[in-house]
């Protein structure tokens, strides 16, 4: 299982590893991978599910903006799973910073061989079962925490300079996320835990 998510990790450090432009996500090409579902409306963060919601929406727009506003920006943090970090330069757990510098340059690298030509997130995540975390000074949660575990499919397809030369990433099968979320003062929800369960 490490393979997969090593492959997914080396996939995003591949893109990461540029300089950000704005990307035209227009310019698709026939064979670029699977085609992402269209894109529907950001929602207000006064429910949980609108977090999901965003996120998804985040991704399928690629709007940077969108996905900063969802990342808690005191505890939000993402893990991989079964990462071994011998063999992948991408850490097993990533802070608000590092990941929103890595998901910048996956939404926006352009005229370059590492330029993502197809990328799609589809999180099951309608009907999903959410369990009250309460805070625990001591395990770090210092507010009520929200958890609820679903099932995602993730496909990026990069330009390479042929197509012989494209990485092509599909999940296969259906991996699951554990995402947590907390409220703000104010009553917004926000992303504080993204975890890759494979």
């Amino acid at each position: 299982m490490w393979k997969r998510f090593a492959t997914l990790a080396a996939v995003l450090f591949y893109v990461a590893s540029t300089s950000a432009c704005l990307l035209d996500p227009s310019k698709k090409n026939p064979g670029d991978g699977p085609t992402p579902k269209p894109a529907g409306k950001f929602k207000d963060l006064s429910k949980k599910d609108n977090v999901l919601n965003n996120l998804e929406q985040a991704y399928l727009q690629r709007n940077v903006l969108e996905y900063r506003r969802l990342l808690d920006p005191t505890d939000y943090q993402f893990f991989f799973t079964d990462i071994d970090p011998n063999k992948n330069p991408v850490p097993a757990v990533m802070t608000r910073d590092q990941d929103l510098a890595v998901t910048e340059k996956l939404f926006t690298v352009k005229n370059d061989p590492r330029e993502v030509i197809s990328l799609d997130l589809q999180l099951q995540w309608e009907g999903a079962t959410w369990v009250k975390l309460p805070a625990d000074s001591a395990g770090g949660r210092l507010r009520p925490w929200w958890q609820a575990t679903v099932s995602y499919t993730f496909n990026i397809v990069t330009k390479g300079t042929s197509p012989a030369t494209r990485i092509t990433y599909i999940t296969s099968g259906l991996p699951r996320c554990q995402f947590s979320v907390a409220q703000d003062a104010s009553g917004k929800w926000h992303l504080v835990e993204w975890r890759d369960l494979g």
